[in-house]
């Protein structure tokens, strides 16, 4: 009898198992990881936001009350009077407020520099966004180092008392 037809048999590839598997479970953990990457950045932002909040306002309260001890009301104000004892002019000394200014802000940028490494430490349970979960958990600790500058603003504001 003779072949009508033949052709040679078309080999497909054994499929190797393993190597699938390793792939679907990379695939899991890199999706993983980029969901809780996602999830958990605002909660690491706005911690360590509030973390340099607290940082700068104690350290801007110590420098004032420092530098302020120094000073008395009399050093950055005149007070004019009329013969009768009332206030007519209140004037402004402008080279010791600028003076105590330069002070203040030069003195909040020095202990700024001279902080070293801070570290923020956040509750696994508080990137799940319940609050009853918020201290539970291992913590992650992430360090921030002090960098920034400092702007002084003066405001003057005078109210007239009449009689």
């Amino acid at each position: 009898m003779e072949k009508i037809y033949s052709r040679p048999r078309i080999k497909i590839p054994k499929i190797n198992k393993f190597k699938i598997f390793l792939f679907i479970i990379i695939v899991i953990i890199l999706f993983c990881i980029i969901s809780f990457i996602l999830a958990a950045y605002p909660i690491f932002e706005s911690s360590c936001k509030n973390k340099a909040s607290s940082i700068a306002i104690n350290v801007s309260s110590e420098e004032v009350n420092k530098v302020m001890r120094d000073y008395e009301y009399e050093d950055f104000v005149e007070l004019q009077k009329s013969s009768d004892g009332n206030i007519t002019m209140v004037k402004a000394k402008i080279v010791p407020i600028n003076e105590m200014v330069s002070k203040i802000t030069a003195n909040i940028k020095n202990e700024i520099d001279k902080k070293e490494q801070v570290v923020v430490a956040i509750n696994m349970g508080a990137i799940t966004g319940f609050s009853g979960l918020s201290a539970i958990g291992p913590k992650f600790h992430i360090k921030m180092e002090a960098s920034g500058g400092v702007t002084a603003k003066v405001n003057s504001e005078f109210t007239s008392v009449r009689n």
